[in-house]
């Protein structure tokens, strides 16, 4: 399996590469769609580095509590210093959620349209989301449940056993998100409903991807999965949060 290239004579870790790939990919598809949505780039800029700051901090704050727990935290930092905070080991929704609140706070604060902010950036969330899983893909991570069929993988830390490439898979789905989110944009639905699509859609994918995966670090709480509880409150959230858009339109028409 190849973790790392070299270029120039340095060793660059993929997963760091592809994390990085996804970061740019989205802050570039974010920004031509802020010209084109009526967002000031500048702002934009500002948002999306809220927004990415925000979603680092969340991925890494999430993934120190799934492997370590909360009570932990505190003596590995003291421990371990910023290694523990560098490297491998962030964790997706962590990144999503505090993203979001993130671009949310930098969208207030330069006094742009949230429904035009999402109109740029919501579509480019699962196009960098698809870069980020082939890092998982290359560092052997997030890997799937046993699996010896067509496609099956086999990552150094497991060998000899084949798992089921569920990174690649949740790549191209998200890929496909991106997509549809795009066909959707063109048909002019409102900003915050596109945030709420993406959020729907990805929850449920996400949810049963979970069933395919094989790795501990995850976590788990009961029958499900750390990140299945997350999806299943999301998608929750989100249908509320769509029921009540319905009825404010509708009481508007009366």
């Amino acid at each position: 399996m190849l973790e790392s290239i070299r270029l120039f004579g340095v060793e660059i870790p993929l997963y760091g590469l592809c994390m990085a790939a996804g970061i740019l990919a989205a802050s570039f598809f974010s920004v031509y769609g802020a010209k084109k949505y009526k967002v000031d780039v500048d702002s934009m800029i500002v948002i999306l580095a809220l927004g990415i700051s925000f979603g680092i901090a969340g991925a890494k704050g999430f993934y120190l509590v799934t492997v370590l727990g909360v009570k932990n935290i505190l003596p590995v930092l003291r421990s371990e210093g910023l290694s523990a905070l560098i490297g491998e080991g962030f964790v997706f929704y962590g990144g999503l959620l505090f993203g979001a609140l993130g671009a949310y706070l930098g969208t207030l604060l330069m006094k742009e349209s949230v429904s035009a902010v999402c109109f740029a950036v919501v579509p480019a969330l699962p196009l960098g989301h698809a870069f980020g899983r082939l890092g998982c893909f290359f560092a052997g991570c997030c890997y799937g449940v046993p699996y010896d069929g067509p496609g099956s993988v086999v990552f150094p830390v497991l060998a000899p056993q084949a798992v089921f490439p569920v990174q690649l898979l949740e790549s191209f789905l998200n890929l496909l998100l991106f997509a549809l989110l795009l066909v959707l944009r063109r048909r002019r639905v409102s900003g915050e409903k596109l945030l709420l699509l993406y959020f729907t859609v990805y929850s449920v994918l996400r949810f049963l991807l979970e069933y395919l995966r094989g790795d501990s670090v995850r976590g788990a709480w009961g029958d499900f999965s750390t990140s299945q509880w997350i999806s299943l409150l999301i998608l929750a959230a989100s249908v509320v949060l769509f029921l009540k858009d319905r009825r404010r339109r509708r009481s508007i028409q009366k």
